[in-house]
C-alpha cells in the first residue's frame, strides 16, 4: 500500500495541473477496507476534483464486481426499508445508479492484459452494458505499449461500427412491429381503454421518477458527506 500512498500523495500534490486540465478524479472501491492514510488522500482527491468534467480518471482500489453489486443491493434494500423508494421502483437502471461507478460513464471499451480471456470480478455488471467491446492482449500491463493502445481503439472503432449496424436494425424491426399492431387496433373502446391506460402510467412514471431522483440525490449527499470526514 505504500505505492498507492505515494501516487495518491503526487496527484494531490500536482492539484494544481488537475485544475487546469479539468480533470476529476474517482477512487472506485470498499474504501474501508483500506489504510486511513489512503482513505484520507483519496477523500481528498475526490473532494477537490468532484466539479471537473473534461475528464474523468476512475482509480480501483479493494474493488471486486461481487462486493459491488452486493454493495448496492443493500443500498437499494434499505432505501426500501427507510420508504425512500418503494419495491416497484427496483430495477436494473436503479441498481446501475447504485453501484461504486454511479458517477462514472458508461463503460465503452475494457482492456484486460496478461493473456487471460476473462475479466476476474472486475467490472462484470458495467462491461454487460450499453454493448462494451472487450480487447484481450497478451502483454503483461507494464509491457502495456502505445501500440497496443492503439490496437484497442482500432479495434474499439470496428467492433462498435458493427455493433451499431446491429442495434439499429433491431430498433427498426421493432418499430415496424409497432406500426403493424398499431393499424388493427380499429376498437374505438380499445383506444379509449388505451388512452387512460397511458395517463395513468405517465403519472406513475413521474411519481417513480421523483421517489428515485430523491433517493440518487440523498445517496450522493451522504456520499459527499463522508469524504469530506474521510479527509478531515
Amino acid at each position: 500500500m505504500n505505492l498507492a500512498e505515494e501516487k495518491l500523495q503526487e496527484l494531490l500534490d500536482n492539484i494544481e495541473e488537475l485544475k487546469a486540465d479539468d480533470i476529476c478524479i474517482r477512487v472506485i472501491g470498499s474504501l474501508g477496507l483500506l489504510p486511513t492514510k489512503i482513505q484520507s488522500l483519496a477523500a481528498q482527491l475526490m473532494l477537490v476534483t468532484r466539479n471537473h468534467s473534461r475528464s474523468i480518471l476512475n482509480i480501483c482500489m479493494a474493488y471486486n464486481s461481487r462486493n459491488d453489486i452486493t454493495n448496492a443491493m443493500e443500498t437499494v434494500r434499505l432505501g426500501v426499508k427507510e420508504g425512500k423508494i418503494i419495491p416497484s421502483d427496483i430495477t436494473r437502471e436503479l441498481l446501475s445508479k447504485c453501484l461504486y461507478t454511479r458517477l462514472s460513464k458508461p463503460l465503452d471499451l475494457l482492456i484486460r492484459t496478461s493473456g487471460e480471456i476473462r475479466l476476474s470480478d472486475f467490472l462484470t455488471w458495467q462491461a454487460s452494458e450499453n454493448g462494451t467491446i472487450y480487447k484481450f492482449i497478451g502483454n503483461y500491463w507494464p509491457e502495456f505499449s502505445w501500440w497496443d493502445f492503439l490496437s484497442s481503439i482500432f479495434h474499439y472503432q470496428m467492433s462498435y461500427l458493427q455493433l451499431s449496424t446491429l442495434i439499429n436494425s433491431k430498433q427498426t424491426t421493432s418499430i415496424q412491429s409497432i406500426n403493424n399492431h398499431d393499424d388493427d387496433d380499429d376498437d374505438e373502446q380499445e383506444v379509449n381503454d388505451n388512452l387512460q391506460s397511458m395517463i395513468y402510467s405517465h403519472k406513475e412514471n413521474e411519481a417513480h421518477q421523483q421517489r428515485v431522483n430523491s433517493f440518487l440525490d440523498c445517496l450522493d449527499n451522504t456520499f459527499w458527506q463522508k469524504m469530506t470526514i474521510l479527509a478531515a
